[in-house]
């Protein structure tokens, strides 16, 4: 058998045995359950969509789209002053950027890179705040809450990417400091040694003398060809 709910002469849902077996429910308490959800819902749309509720999203949505017009008026305000102090004070400040006796950038071309920059980062904020702007106002009424949704969605699905490869890189990370670590305390172990048979304090005669300096001749490449090295009498 199967429960109907109905809207007028409309069926909105039947509720069947099986239906209620899969829930682990009687038939009856299981159609009364969708029953009292599909009633919630259609109060919350009536309450949102009223015309009360509607005019007031409506001048929240106008405060907003004043807002950011404000926003944008001071974004441009700030970086035009920006941009006049690197224009008046930047001959004065920067010094362009030298190796050694190679200019590679002078004054002139230091402030205007630094004047894109600033004009990227204008319009960076200018984007970020149109956009947060847009999932607020869609965000404001039933019928456009999906492409809210949407929008936010293209921020933090990469976002929640870029944080997982993160965490699942973290032990290998982990790895690559152990190893670095190891390894330059192992240098630092070599190059004390060498610096020890050098000075002769460490292993002057004998075997011991003997394999430290096969080591350090083998591993750390003390001479190179057009070296003069002297061996007993010979040179």
């Amino acid at each position: 058998m199967t429960i109907d709910l109905l809207y007028k002469d409309r069926i909105i849902l039947g509720v069947t045995d099986d239906d209620a077996t899969w829930e682990g429910a009687d038939r009856n308490s299981l159609a009364m359950k969708h029953k009292e959800k599909i009633v919630a819902a259609v109060l919350k749309y009536q309450k949102e969509t009223n015309w009360k509720s509607l005019l007031i999203k409506t001048g929240i949505a106008i405060a907003i789209l004043i807002l950011l017009v404000v926003l944008i008026h001071f974004l441009n305000k700030l970086f035009h002053w920006i941009r006049q102090k690197i224009e008046t004070h930047g001959a004065l400040r920067l010094k362009g950027l030298n190796i050694k006796n190679y200019a590679l950038l002078d004054t002139d071309r230091e402030i205007k890179i630094f004047i894109v920059l600033t004009r990227i980062v204008k319009w960076i904020l200018v984007l970020v705040v149109v956009y947060l702007t847009l999932l607020l106002l869609f965000g404001l009424f039933p019928w456009t809450k999906h492409i809210s949704e949407m929008l936010l969605g293209f921020f933090l699905k990469p976002l929640l990417a870029m944080i997982r490869a993160v965490i699942a890189y973290f032990p290998n990370l982990i790895t690559i400091v152990v190893i670095v670590f190891v390894f330059r305390m192992a240098m630092r172990g070599i190059r004390f040694l060498k610096m020890e048979v050098e000075n002769e304090s460490l292993g002057s005669s004998g075997s011991l003398s003997n394999l430290i300096a096969g080591l350090v001749l083998t591993y750390m490449r003390s001479f190179k060809i057009g070296d003069r090295v002297r061996i007993g009498r010979c040179h």
